[in-house]
């Protein structure tokens, strides 16, 4: 994304046969949308392919943990270039997201809808925030059971926890891809016995935290008890608060 947005107008004419001009009224009168909003649906979705939307933002996951896969060398120079593209895109993202609030737009979670398909963003209802929320790349730690050992996430925590005490950690039962489909998800029955270990920092230091908390593991009395691969993930910033850093308020 190389132009400048202010130098945009948001707003283009289009000639098109009055036949197809009927048909789109049609459609968003069946669809309960404006026509305006009809348009936006169908030209945002035949960009997405060269866009880093949402969908293309999972996809470029899911390939990484293929091709990656116990390379972990490979894997974070990958995410990195993922960062990259979207902290390239942040600043785009910001400005039209002020720009909607400024013209105090009463179809927010719509226009949301649309912004998924040029950012990796997703609603932010269920995190309690009006505003969307930015999907980063990041990499998880993921221990999984050998044979029918059971691990104990607690003695993991501490271990994690020892390894990284002034840094973010979350342990939990449960090691799911969510870049996934549903179906894909829970194919793996052994997910669910699985214990992912997120690392919440910054994509410079993420490496580095990785590799202590590995360090700690190999000392833990349960070593043998698990596999450990690292996988891609991605992490989630609030736009909310992106918007009060950069412009003071929202």
């Amino acid at each position: 994304m190389t132009e400048n947005m202010k130098d945009l107008s948001g707003n283009i004419k289009l000639r098109l046969p009055k036949s197809l001009h009927g048909a789109l009224l049609r459609q968003s009168k069946a669809e309960n949308v404006s026509l305006n909003q009809l348009c936006l649906m169908y030209l945002s979705s035949g960009i997405s392919s060269s866009n880093l939307g949402t969908a293309e933002f999972d996809h470029r996951l899911e390939l990484i943990a293929r091709e990656c896969f116990k390379d972990e060398k490979k894997l974070f120079v990958k995410l990195g270039e993922l960062n990259n593209e979207v902290e390239a895109l942040k600043p785009h993202l910001l400005q039209e997201l002020k720009a909607a609030i400024d013209e105090n737009r009463r179809q927010m979670r719509d226009y949301i809808e649309i912004l998924r398909y040029t950012y990796p963003i997703y609603h932010g209802d269920l995190s309690g925030e009006k505003l969307p929320m930015l999907k980063v790349p990041s990499a998880k730690i993921s221990l999984r059971p050998v044979g029918r050992n059971f691990l104990d996430a607690k003695e993991i925590e501490r271990l994690v926890h020892e390894a990284c005490p002034d840094t973010l950690v979350a342990v939990a039962y449960g090691d799911y891809d969510f870049y996934l489909p549903l179906d894909l998800r829970l194919s793996d029955r052994t997910n669910g016995q699985s214990i992912a270990i997120n690392v919440c920092c910054n994509f410079q230091e993420l490496q580095e935290n990785i590799e202590k908390i590995k360090f700690m593991l190999e000392q833990s009395k349960q070593k043998g008890d698990f596999d450990t691969l690292i996988k891609p993930c991605y992490l989630q910033e609030s736009t909310s608060i992106l918007l009060k850093e950069k412009y003071g308020t929202v």
